[in-house]
């Protein structure tokens, strides 16, 4: 079985694609479940535009033609409307009313905490400060009840070299959280592999689904990334889930 619920669309202008492109590459693939998961824009204050994520302007007709597309290929693939997105707290309150109404799911992705406008991007954590920004602002988002997945939790570990202690503790810590919490931690296969931080998932047991992340439609196509995760986790003896809901 092939699912993938971590997908995004040109909208967040470094990914190329629509969503009907998408759909069709996971038919082909041999999907069974696809969930589009763009970054969530937000209601900025000060007029501030985000590099990274489609305008909200355009987030509802991305729900709507996600909605509509599902219906038109519902006899070959289930397809299902979402969003990536942080914990961004002046904001919280919107996310929760719109998924409410308008999505089936939300994917916890750390790139920024709290606020891209006034702090670091956590791929690149360096400083103790850093660190413990990223774990902290992790265990408000997991334990908000407002994701059902928390996208490439390793994300931390982008640009470190060594996997230390402090490294290992972070990795501990983050899944003690999700597993109490009910959220399942993305094994991305667009991501560098930190085999230390996936033997502590190993050793902790929350639950792990396999994502693609996609950025082109053609990596629906090639499954070859897919079967090499499952096999990484094969071999830590991890067994993933296919369905977050």
């Amino acid at each position: 079985m092939r699912t993938n619920y971590h997908t995004h669309t040109y909208r967040c202008g470094h990914a190329s694609g629509n969503e009907r492109q998408y759909i069709e590459a996971a038919i082909r693939g041999g999907y069974s479940v696809l969930g589009v998961a763009d970054h969530s824009p937000w209601k900025f204050k000060g007029g501030y535009s985000s590099y990274m994520r489609m305008k909200m302007s355009e987030l509802n007709g991305y729900v709507s033609s996600i909605r509509e597309l599902a219906v038109e290929f519902e006899s070959d693939i289930d397809v299902f409307a979402g969003l990536e997105c942080e914990y961004y707290i002046d904001y919280i309150d919107w996310l929760r009313e719109y998924k409410e109404e308008k999505l089936d799911y939300l994917l916890f992705g750390n790139h920024y905490p709290y606020d891209e406008q006034h702090y670091p991007y956590m791929g690149y954590c360096r400083t103790s400060f850093e660190f413990n920004l990223y774990l902290e602002s992790s265990q408000k988002a997991l334990e908000s009840g407002l994701f059902e997945c928390f996208a490439h939790p390793d994300l931390y570990l982008m640009s470190v070299n060594r996997f230390d202690e402090r490294c290992e503790e972070i990795a501990r810590q983050l899944c003690r959280i999700s597993k109490n919490c009910g959220v399942t931690m993305e094994f991305n296969t667009n991501q560098e592999y930190r085999h230390d931080f996936w033997k502590i998932v190993a050793q902790v047991q929350p639950s792990v689904i396999v994502c693609i992340d996609a950025h082109t439609p053609k990596k629906h196509s090639d499954t070859a990334s897919d079967d090499q995760a499952l096999n990484k986790l094969s071999q830590l003896a991890i067994t993933p889930i296919y369905m977050l809901f």
